[in-house]
């Protein structure tokens, strides 16, 4: 069983939160030995583009 890759996890955050929002969830996960992400979507988070001046289409 050693040989299995890690689970790999990504984590989406909602309305009015960045990736900052998963930082006790991810901790948690990481030291059970899943491999987890938390990403920022766009306009929100650390991404200082905004809604709909720099983001126009579900592409950008």
């Amino acid at each position: 069983m050693s040989d299995q890759k890690p689970m790999r996890i990504i984590l989406v955050h909602g309305f009015s939160h960045g990736a900052w929002c998963w930082y006790k969830v991810m901790a948690c996960l990481l030291s059970k030995g899943y491999s987890v992400k938390a990403i920022d979507l766009t306009a929100s988070g650390a991404d200082s583009r905004k809604i709909p001046e720099d983001v126009s289409t579900f592409d950008d």
